[in-house]
């Protein structure tokens, strides 16, 4: 379960995530998949976590992020005004 709130995104949005536990990277994606940058990497405990990110190094438009939780990836659209 990957949701991120609030979405659209003015300042700040939150990107939370149920991990199984292990190895967690969190990406950013232009529209067309291309990578961006890394908002977080490293191993998290098995439980519900939030990483917060500030939106301020981007421009306004449609971004997507990556959630790969043990090499599994989940991928989720984001509006940044």
């Amino acid at each position: 379960n990957v949701t991120n709130y609030p979405n659209p995104v003015s300042t700040t949005t939150t990107i939370a995530f149920l991990s199984p536990g292990g190895q967690v990277a969190i990406n950013l994606l232009d529209t067309q998949g291309r990578f961006i940058l890394k908002i977080t990497q490293g191993r998290y405990p098995a439980g519900f976590h939030r990483v917060v990110f500030d939106r301020s190094s981007l421009n306004s438009g449609t971004y997507f992020y990556q959630v790969v939780l043990n090499g599994i990836a989940v991928t989720k659209k984001m509006l940044v005004l």
